[in-house]
């Protein structure tokens, strides 16, 4: 099962995070793919769907900043569970990251 799909429309980069664990494992196999994406789309932003996610650790946080980095102040986490947003909380995350509830 592949770890994100994506879907460009216009400007927008979807990306949905297809797996209940954004961990080092997942980070680890996501990363060079999702990197090669970033560099070869011409959108301007960045919505990543995150309803499936139940569990993010400090590899899914990087993951997150280095799509940040990429499209500063244009990404958008949608649909983020209670507990992955208490972690963006806890990290003073939520004032980087713009959250949308769909």
């Amino acid at each position: 099962m592949p770890n994100f799909h994506t879907e460009e429309a216009g400007e927008n980069l979807t990306i949905t995070l297809l797996k209940d664990r954004a961990d080092a494992a997942y980070a680890q196999k996501a990363k060079p793919e999702l990197r090669r994406i970033l560099q070869n789309t011409q959108c301007e932003q960045v919505e990543i769907q995150m309803e499936k996610v139940g569990f993010i650790d400090s590899s899914g946080i990087g993951l997150l900043l280095n799509i940040l980095r990429r499209f500063p102040d244009k990404v958008t986490l949608k649909e983020t569970t209670p507990q992955v947003q208490a972690v963006l909380t806890l990290l003073r995350l939520d004032k980087l990251f713009q959250t949308a509830r769909n």
